[in-house]
């Protein structure tokens, strides 16, 4: 007698189906995940950037705003791990006010905290330039000239340096004063 012919699928086949199913879902599931990572870190990444070129930008502005005195006080005071000055600070309301400066190197030589550089604002904000695994430090440009003459003090005086030089590990960012050329 013959066998009458079946529809559908054996119990093996639907198994088989199944595993390979499973098996394509998870490659993908695998695939999605390493997409979604990779966007974070790049993501986080970015952020950082965007974070320490908007904090190089505010510095840059702030050096670059710099307020002389009215009397006969003295307009900048620089040492290696401090720097003293007034400027004219961005407002809330889109003018500019005048404000005292304080740039600091905190936490040098300790083998547990990095240094950081942060400018101190008068209205008591505070702008982080950067941080260091070894070391940071201030340095003051005197002359521009032959490959320029940059000092470690700049004493109280009326008439600033040229640029201040922020030495973070092994970059520098250098900041120019004023309206200079």
């Amino acid at each position: 007698m013959p066998r009458a012919s079946r529809s559908g699928f054996t119990l093996i086949e639907v198994l088989v189906a199944l595993t390979l199913g499973v098996g394509v879902l998870m490659g993908a599931r695998g695939l999605l995940d390493g997409m979604v990572g990779g966007t974070a870190r790049l993501l986080q990444s970015s952020t950082i950037d965007e974070a320490r070129e908007n904090s190089a930008w505010s510095f840059r502005q702030l050096v670059s705003n710099l307020a002389l005195p009215a009397g006969d006080s003295a307009a900048f005071v620089g040492e290696m791990d401090r720097a003293s000055f007034s400027s004219w600070c961005a407002t809330g309301g889109g003018w500019r006010e005048r404000c005292a400066v304080t740039v600091r190197v905190s936490g040098q030589g300790s083998a547990h905290v990095a240094a950081s550089v942060v400018a101190m604002l008068s209205d008591r904000d505070s702008l982080v330039i950067g941080r260091a695994a070894r070391r940071a430090t201030l340095l003051y440009l005197a002359s521009a000239q032959n490959g320029g003459r940059w000092l470690r003090a700049w004493e109280p005086s009326l008439i600033p340096p040229q640029a201040i030089g922020v030495v973070i590990d092994d970059d520098t960012l250098v900041a120019r004063i004023g309206g200079r050329r």
